[in-house]
């Protein structure tokens, strides 16, 4: 059975933004745009960059082996309607709406402000 790779696809995409754009900054709380063919999938078109949140609140920063530090994210895929949300009211008017969803890439979840 094939599988739609839309939200790897999406968030490949995105991991690959400061490589090709050294100044390009990827940090908490920030909305990005999701890029050429990763908005594609399901009407979510953008992603929300939140701190790991339980079960993984641990996670960051990560330490490498080599003494250095990786900071790490969650993503969270949004709706225009969730983004709009989001910039008008806050991110705890976002959190409210969105309830008990996992923030995980689902490209079936439903849209928690509308259609």
């Amino acid at each position: 059975q094939e599988t739609d790779p839309w939200p790897a696809g999406a968030l490949a995409e995105l991991a690959a933004l400061p490589l090709e754009q050294p100044r390009y900054w990827i940090g908490p709380r920030r909305i990005l745009e999701l890029p050429g063919e990763a908005a594609r999938g399901g009407g979510q078109c953008c992603l929300l960059i939140l701190p790991p949140q339980e079960p993984w609140a641990d996670a960051a920063p990560c330490p490498l082996p080599g003494g250095g530090l990786v900071q790490l994210y969650q993503g969270v895929l949004l709706y225009r309607q969730e983004a709009e949300l989001l910039a008008a009211r806050g991110l705890p008017a976002l959190l409210e709406k969105l309830g008990e969803c996992p923030f995980l890439a689902d490209p079936e979840r439903k849209n928690c402000c509308g259609s």
